[in-house]
């Protein structure tokens, strides 16, 4: 019986480059808890069950994909917690005022157009402008007025 024995001087250089990084390969965990290490990632291929292979749907209108990511059900949610919490503060403040009744029209859709402003708000980097200065008439964004 004649048994084969390779050793790590026979194997091509690339083969025992790879074999030293694997053996002194080091990790480093950061404060925020992510993972560094010094070893070299594969260069393998991405294994095919990994690859979406479905096609993609080219969306036309604004609103079916903003409509992807805020679902009816959740403006649906938004809407009757926000309708409950205005008739409460408005039946507060007819006890409060009987000579100065105020109402409170339900919202609906009105939801989806407030989450868009928003949106904008976000893409114009507004969060140092105050509510005022967005809606100024004068100085605010033409979008806002």
């Amino acid at each position: 019986l004649i048994a084969s024995f390779k050793s790590i001087s026979d194997e091509s250089p690339d083969r025992k480059r790879t074999r030293v990084a694997a053996a002194e390969s080091k990790e480093f965990t950061c404060k925020s808890g992510h993972v560094w290490t010094t070893a070299v990632p594969s260069a393998t291929q991405t294994r095919s069950h990994s690859v979406v292979c479905e096609m993609s749907a080219v969306l036309r209108i604004a609103s079916d994909a903003f409509k992807l990511f805020i679902t009816p059900a959740m403006v649906n949610l938004i809407a009757q917690k926000t309708n409950k919490k205005a008739e409460q503060v408005h039946g507060e403040w007819n006890e409060k005022h009987p000579n100065a009744i105020r109402s409170w029209k339900a919202i609906d859709e009105e939801v989806y157009a407030f989450i868009g402003l928003l949106l904008i708000a976000g893409v114009y980097k507004s969060s140092d402008e105050s509510v005022s200065e967005l809606w100024s008439l004068n100085n605010g964004r033409p979008i806002f007025r």
